[in-house]
């Protein structure tokens, strides 16, 4: 499983502002953390997020509470996680995500984020393959019965032909 975080870095001067982010890809199931620590909020502080990951899943979706009297009463900006997992069906499987921060002052800030997720291939699954035995079966063919073990310990057999 991979971990991968974003870090959001929004200045009183550019919050009200769209980006469209760099691709992002990654091999095998991956956990994204939207992390919001560097978004400037010290005078109109975020009021709504909306998160929507890309894959059809539910959106995220959380509002603070505002009180004209007193101000915004919930600040809402926590980092966030998700957990894609790629496609059995295709090799790749793209993406977009979209985050969008609304702030007490009516301005917003949007968010595309164009992510690629592969398969995590046989090979990678298997780090190390040693041969654990071999034997002739047939002379013939140069027939061989081999037993691998995996790094997971898994066994496997194979007869290999030359």
């Amino acid at each position: 499983m991979n971990n991968y975080t974003y870090y959001f870095e929004l200045t009183a001067a550019n919050n009200n502002s769209s980006a469209r982010l760099d691709p992002l890809i990654f091999k095998g199931p991956t956990t994204i953390t939207f992390n919001f620590d560097n978004v400037y909020q010290n005078i109109f502080p975020a009021f709504k997020l909306n998160i929507d990951w890309g894959d059809g899943s539910d959106r995220v979706l959380q509002s603070g509470n505002i009180s004209i009297l007193t101000g915004l009463t919930e600040l809402i900006l926590q980092p966030i996680s998700y957990t894609y997992i790629p496609s059995v069906n295709t090799y790749f499987t793209s993406l977009t995500a979209q985050v969008q921060i609304l702030f007490a002052n009516f301005t917003s800030y949007f968010a595309v984020i164009p992510m690629t997720f592969a398969q995590t291939s046989f090979f990678q699954e298997y780090e190390t393959l040693d041969i654990i035995d071999a034997q002739f079966v047939d002379n013939s063919t140069n027939s061989i019965f081999a037993m691998f073990q995996t790094n997971t310990n898994n066994i496997h057999n194979a007869i290999l032909t030359t």
